[in-house]
C-alpha cells in the first residue's frame, strides 16, 4: 500500500503522509515503563530513585524540575528529551 501511495502522491504529499503515519505508531501509553523509551540506565536509574517510574509521571516533569533531581545533568535532560522525541513525546512545558 505505501508503495501505491508514494506513486499517486505527490513527493510532498507522501512525506506529510510518512510522518503522520511514524507518529501514529510511534505512541506508546502512558502508563508505560520508562524502559519502553530507550534511555541509558543511569538515566533510568536516577528518574526510578525519585519515583519516576512511568512515560507518565516523565512526561509531566519539567526541564526545570529534572535539572533538580540530584546527579542529573546535561547529558541525561539530552537523553530523556531525544528518548521522549522518539515516541513523539516531550516534557511538560516551563
Amino acid at each position: 500500500m505505501v508503495g501505491f501511495l508514494r506513486e499517486k502522491l505527490s513527493e510532498e504529499d507522501f512525506a506529510e503522509f510518512e510522518s503522520l503515519f511514524v507518529k501514529s505508531i510511534s505512541r506508546i501509553p502512558l502508563n508505560s515503563s520508562i524502559d519502553a523509551i530507550g534511555l541509558q540506565s543511569r538515566t533510568k536509574h536516577i528518574l526510578r530513585a525519585e519515583g519516576i517510574d512511568t512515560v507518565g509521571k516523565l512526561i509531566k516533569k519539567t526541564e526545570m524540575t529534572l535539572v533538580r533531581i540530584p546527579n542529573i545533568g546535561p547529558r541525561s535532560i539530552r537523553d530523556v528529551k531525544k528518548s521522549l522525541d522518539y515516541v513523539n513525546l516531550s516534557l511538560a512545558c516551563n
